[in-house]
């Protein structure tokens, strides 16, 4: 066998290039012949994740952690697996230790904040929102999701606000429009909320089932059963 970085270095050209099975063999042959390669495990553990088994890319990524207790990029796919595979307390331990390494880093914080919003925890991940946004302020997507925990504290006028930040940074955002038609559904406003339903509905046509379920909720599903016609409405000039 080649040197092991030169053979870690095959085993990642097949990784990039999605040939996980060639990638599994490689990593695998470099732990036969080098068994305390930290890279090899966490290669092989996020490989395996990617080819279905995580229980297994558990395990190694684990280990290769506890090798190299202070490398954020194993703690980050451990919690990458962990977080797809529902182990959520495990991944948030495994953003927060990522967190301590680097305490200024917007994405991770929210991770951290979708995390505990996946976990029905919107005040923590409210905090973790807000961090965000102090380092990273012009991101639509944070302001997005910041409305997003705030309607589920029933903070309607917050979320709203949130929403509309995203659309000032981003007025094309279909998922920011649907979300606004929700809160002033909540507000009692159905013509305002049909408005924002129609906007986002001509951004986004997919949302149509969605936005069905919606505005039936409002007491005006009589207006809408006819699945092509309230597509031709919600598109139409019946909502501007």
């Amino acid at each position: 066998m080649a040197n092991t970085r030169e053979t870690l270095q095959l085993g990642l050209s097949h990784h990039k290039a999605g040939r996980l099975d060639d990638a599994v063999r490689i990593y695998r042959d470099v732990l036969t012949a080098e068994p305390a390669s930290v890279d090899a495990l966490h290669l092989l553990g996020f490989a395996l994740h990617q080819s279905g088994n995580s229980e297994e890319a558990v395990t190694l990524i684990e280990k290769a952690i506890a090798a190299s207790p202070f490398n954020a990029a194993y703690r980050l796919s451990l919690a990458e697996v962990c977080g797809a595979t529902g182990r959520l307390d495990q991944a948030l331990s495994a953003y927060r230790a990522v967190l301590e390494m680097t305490p200024n880093n917007p994405e991770l914080l929210a991770n951290l904040g979708f995390m505990l919003g996946l976990m029905g925890r919107p005040s923590e991940a409210e905090d973790y929102y807000r961090r965000a946004l102090t380092l990273n302020p012009s991101s639509a997507e944070l302001h997005l999701m910041l409305g997003v925990v705030l309607k589920e504290q029933g903070d309607l006028e917050g979320a709203l606000a949130a929403y509309r930040r995203t659309l000032e940074l981003e007025p094309d955002n279909a998922k920011a429009h649907a979300n606004i038609g929700t809160v002033l559904q909540l507000q009692k406003k159905p013509d305002d909320a049909l408005k924002a339903y129609g906007r986002a509905y001509r951004l986004q046509p997919s949302f149509h089932r969605q936005i069905l379920q919606h505005i039936s909720s409002m007491g005006n599903g009589s207006m809408w059963l006819d699945l092509d016609r309230s597509r031709k409405d919600l598109a139409g000039d019946t909502v501007p």
